[in-house]
């Protein structure tokens, strides 16, 4: 984490930086597991709970209570949002069985009709 907290010429509080962590995820192509470096960039104001209702202008903000704020919750947070939706490798991990199957040649797999015997049943009433 590389963060920095600093005040602007208007006196806001601002926090201004990046996190990261390489987290395990499991490939989506191909269910083996995968590594990724998430990162998130940091660019916010922060304010107290009452100014929170004032209207902003195009800049993010957090809002601060009496208690202050968790920075390990807040990061955490951080780190959720920039999660790729569809963790993947950066190269191509297909397998030929995945490839076929994608592609509609069923080679050896056979075909699951669960319902093929309804149709003679509705033929005789």
């Amino acid at each position: 984490m590389d963060l920095f907290f600093r005040m602007s010429k208007d006196c806001q509080h601002l926090a201004k930086g990046v996190v990261w962590a390489t987290c395990a995820f499991v490939c989506q192509r191909c269910l083996d597991q995968l590594l990724v470096k998430v990162e998130a960039k940091i660019q916010v104001n922060l304010v107290s709970e009452g100014e929170a209702h004032e209207p902003r202008d195009f800049c993010e903000f957090i809002a601060i209570g009496d208690s202050g704020i968790s920075l390990s919750t807040w990061m955490e947070d951080e780190l959720l949002l920039a999660i790729p939706q569809v963790p993947v490798h950066n190269y191509d991990c297909t397998t030929e069985d995945i490839r076929r199957a994608l592609s509609g040649q069923s080679g050896q797999v056979a075909e699951n009709r669960p319902f093929a015997g309804l149709s003679s049943l509705a033929k005789h009433n």
